[in-house]
C-alpha cells in the first residue's frame, strides 16, 4: 500500500480502507451467515440431500472438483433460501411452470407430486400407476391381510382394509405432457387387469375380509366441484368424506347409521407446502355439531416414530362401537368423519415406525380395550407390496406363535424387512 501511496498516478483516498474493509466484510456476510443455518432443515424441506463439499481425490477431474465447489455453496450460502423461494413463485405463479423438481404443474393447474425426492422426478407416479408385480408378492399380501384379519377376528374384532385412490389414477387425463407417454397411458390403464389392485376394486379381497378401495366411485364423482383439491397431495371435504361414509357402511354393516352434519366451502392452504410458499386452495369443510371433535395424544411407548398418537372419546354417542384407525398420512383427513359413530377412536399413523417395532404394536393392539373394530388405511402406492401390512401380519404370527396359538394364514406369512424393501421399490 505504500508503494502505491508514493506513485502519484494512483492516489488512496483517506477513506479507502475503511471502505475497502466494509466492502470485503459485506461480501463475507453469507459465508459468515451460513455458518449458522440449519442445513438440515433445509435439506427435509427440499426433499433432497444438499451437496458435499468437494474431496481431495476429485482434483483428478478439475471440472467436476469445481462444479461440486458450485452446487456446495449454492446449497449451504446464506439468503439462498429466500432467493431461491421468490424464484419459486415466480415460476408458479407467472410462469405456471413447476416450482420444484418433484412437483408438476398443469395447463388446468393441477399439481401432481412427481417423486418424494427432488432428485428422482416421477418415481412416486410410476408407483401410483404400476403394472402387474410378481406373483409372489400378491400372494404375501394376499396372505397378509387374511392373517391380520384372522387374528383379529379371534378376538371378536372387525377389521377393514381401505386404500386411498391417488390423484394420478382419478384424473390420469390432468397429468401433465412433460411426464412420459408411457407413464401417462399406465396412469389412464390403472390398474392393469390380473393385478392385486384390480381384484380388490372388484371385490375380490382376500377370504372374510373386507377391502375398500374406491378409485371407480371417485371417478364418477371426479368432476364434481372441489371434490378432491387438485392443489393438494392429500383428500379434503367430499373426497374423504366419501371414502369414510363407504368404509364406515362396510365396517359397521348394519350397525351403521350416518349422523347430521353441516358444510361450507372453504377457503385453505395446499399441503405442498414443502414448495415454500402457501398455495391457495378450496374445499368443503365437514362439521358434526352433535359430535365435536376433541382428541388428547396419547404415549408413543410404542415408537417415537409415530407421527400421530392420538385418542378420541366422543362422550356424545350413544354408538357400541371403539375403534382403531392404523394409517399413514392419508388418515389424518379422515378422523373428522369416523369419530361421530365411535364411542371412542384411537388413531395412529405408524408409517415411520421401525420394523422393530411392530412386536410392540402388536402387543399394543392386543391390550387395547374396548376395541371392536380396526381400520388399516393406507394410499393405493402401496399395492401390491403392502409392506406395512406385511411387517405387521410378520409381528402377528411371532406373536400367535409364542402363545402356542395356530392362524392358517399367519404361518404362511413370510419374507424379511430386505425383501420387503425390494418389493416396495418395483
Amino acid at each position: 500500500m505504500a508503494a502505491l501511496e508514493q506513485n502519484h498516478r494512483f492516489v488512496v483516498h483517506p477513506g479507502a480502507r475503511r471502505y475497502i474493509l466494509w466492502v470485503a466484510l459485506a461480501l463475507c456476510i453469507p459465508f459468515l451467515t451460513s455458518l449458522f443455518i440449519n442445513h438440515q432443515a433445509r435439506s427435509e424441506w427440499e426433499k433432497r440431500r444438499l451437496a458435499d463439499p468437494p474431496s481431495a481425490s476429485q482434483l483428478e477431474d478439475l471440472r467436476g472438483y469445481f462444479n461440486q465447489w458450485a452446487q456446495f455453496i449454492d446449497d449451504h450460502l446464506a439468503f439462498f433460501v429466500t432467493s431461491n423461494r421468490a424464484y419459486r413463485k415466480f415460476l408458479y405463479r407467472v410462469l405456471a411452470d413447476n416450482p420444484v423438481a418433484n412437483v408438476s404443474v398443469t395447463g388446468s393447474g393441477a399439481l401432481f407430486l412427481n417423486g418424494w425426492q427432488t432428485d428422482k422426478p416421477n418415481e412416486f407416479i410410476a408407483g401410483a400407476c404400476r403394472g402387474p408385480a410378481p406373483r409372489r408378492v400378491t400372494q404375501q399380501s394376499r396372505r397378509a391381510m387374511q392373517c391380520i384379519s384372522d387374528f383379529l377376528a379371534q378376538r371378536r374384532v372387525s377389521t377393514t382394509f381401505g386404500f386411498a385412490p391417488l390423484k394420478a389414477t382419478i384424473y390420469p387425463e390432468l397429468l401433465p405432457e412433460s411426464l412420459p407417454h408411457r407413464l401417462r397411458e399406465q396412469c389412464r390403464a390403472f390398474p392393469a387387469r390380473g393385478t392385486l389392485a384390480a381384484d380388490l376394486i372388484a371385490g375380490r379381497g382376500p377370504e372374510n375380509t373386507r377391502v375398500w378401495f374406491p378409485l371407480e366411485e371417485f371417478k364418477v364423482l371426479k368432476n364434481r366441484p372441489n371434490f378432491y383439491p387438485l392443489d393438494s397431495f392429500h383428500w379434503a371435504g367430499d373426497s374423504a368424506f366419501v371414502f369414510a361414509q363407504g368404509m364406515l357402511a362396510l365396517s359397521l354393516a348394519d350397525k351403521y347409521e350416518p349422523v347430521p352434519y353441516q358444510r361450507e366451502l372453504i377457503d385453505g392452504r395446499s399441503d405442498f407446502s414443502f414448495v415454500g410458499f402457501d398455495i391457495p386452495t378450496r374445499y368443503w369443510q365437514y362439521r358434526y355439531p352433535d359430535h365435536p371433535l376433541s382428541g388428547q395424544e396419547i404415549g408413543k411407548d410404542i415408537s417415537s416414530g409415530l407421527r400421530q398418537a392420538i385418542r378420541y372419546e366422543n362422550v356424545q354417542s350413544d354408538f357400541p362401537h371403539h375403534g382403531l384407525l392404523l394409517s399413514d398420512s392419508f388418515g389424518s383427513g379422515l378422523v373428522e368423519h369416523l369419530v361421530p359413530v365411535f364411542a371412542s377412536l384411537t388413531h395412529l399413523d405408524y408409517v415411520n415406525i421401525r420394523p422393530s417395532e411392530y412386536d410392540a404394536l402388536v402387543q399394543y393392539l392386543v391390550n387395547l380395550t374396548p376395541l371392536t373394530h380396526v381400520m388399516l388405511l393406507h394410499q393405493a402406492r402401496v399395492l401390491p407390496g403392502v409392506v406395512r401390512i406385511r411387517r405387521l401380519a410378520r409381528a402377528i404370527g411371532a406373536h400367535s406363535s409364542a402363545r402356542g396359538q395356530s392362524i392358517a394364514a399367519c404361518d404362511h406369512t413370510v419374507g424379511s424387512n430386505n425383501q420387503d424393501k425390494i418389493d416396495r421399490h418395483r
